[in-house]
């Protein structure tokens, strides 16, 4: 059975593209080591997004895309204090997409400050 993004699919079946999947602005400028890395990236999440989205056509593999390529971003500009919930996160969810992996850490980030105030 194929496994899909809930994110993005939640989204669109409320009618509307997620906010991440209409495109960020991103630097102009990178160092080759970050390009490569994106670069990098960017080819797993397009096979990953077209093996899970593909057979519903490619505007929604693009919104995958888009979506994960976003979540990737911003998980790469986290704060350190983040970082150990973002591997854990990763090691559990990255088969499924950088945007389930940044809601994975959100969500434990949220638990670990509620955990603090008991």
């Amino acid at each position: 059975m194929m496994r899909l993004n809930v994110t993005f699919l939640c989204a669109i079946l409320a009618g509307g593209v997620p906010p991440a999947a209409k495109g960020q602005a991103v630097p102009a400028r990178k160092s080759d080591s970050a390009k490569s890395e994106m670069d990098k990236v960017r080819t797993v999440v397009i096979q990953r997004c077209r093996s899970q989205m593909g057979e519903y056509g490619s505007s929604l593999v693009k919104v995958c895309v888009d979506e994960d390529m976003a979540a990737w971003q911003r998980l790469s500009r986290a704060p350190a204090a983040h970082r150990k919930f973002i591997a854990r996160c990763e090691s559990q969810m990255a088969e499924y997409g950088w945007s389930l992996v940044e809601t994975c850490a959100k969500e434990d980030i949220k638990a670990e400050k509620a955990l603090n105030n008991y």
